[in-house]
């Protein structure tokens, strides 16, 4: 099938370009090793949300923050490891309706009062109550575009950004990702 065709090409380019499997942690991979978790909560916001976040690595380390994709993913421990715990105060939270970060329990009231602008408000609220006078932003694919807008709001409050993967939605790039004639579609037929 198809899952067989791609599993065989990716195995031959992987061989002509000398790519080795390494581990999934460590060096090699790019991952720093798993911190301890500082501590995990919620805050509610003034529209129903719990918001979860977690904290790990240096508790007097550099702040920093990173978003997850989506919309609707959330966060895994896993994602604390792009940054050294020796270094950073990792702040993982779950943006509004993703992950551990609910408003009751219905589907439908997930997507009420949870706009880009929510989620910007939510971050700031993260970073006053967590007593960052400034934090590092990063972020992958959908959290690039969040990281871009909460930056347009709060540029006196960034010491940096570091954003993989960027997404920005734009029609072309949904097009082609969504699309069943859009480029994507000739790639994984």
């Amino acid at each position: 099938g198809k899952t067989t065709q791609l599993a065989a090409f990716v195995a031959e380019a992987e061989v002509r370009s000398g790519f080795q499997q390494t581990a999934l942690d460590g060096p090699c991979r790019g991952l720093h090793k798993t911190s301890r978790q500082l501590q995990a909560k919620h805050f509610s916001t003034s529209d129903g949300y719990q918001i979860h976040y977690e904290e790990f690595g240096n508790p007097t380390g550099i702040p920093a923050v990173f978003l997850h994709g989506g919309p609707g993913a959330g966060c895994s421990q896993r994602m604390a490891q792009l940054f050294d715990p020796e270094r950073y105060h990792i702040v993982l939270f779950d943006q509004r309706g993703c992950g551990r970060s609910k408003r009751g329990e219905e589907a439908k009231g997930q997507l009420e009062a949870n706009t880009t602008w929510d989620l910007v408000k939510d971050m700031e609220r993260l970073r006053r109550h967590l007593n960052f006078d400034k934090w590092v932003v990063a972020g992958g694919s959908w959290g690039t575009c969040l990281a871009l807008a909460y930056a347009s709001r709060h540029q006196g409050r960034i010491l940096g950004m570091v954003l993989r993967a960027v997404c920005m939605f734009r029609n072309e790039e949904l097009e082609y990702f969504c699309s069943p004639t859009g480029d994507n579609a000739a790639t994984f037929p």
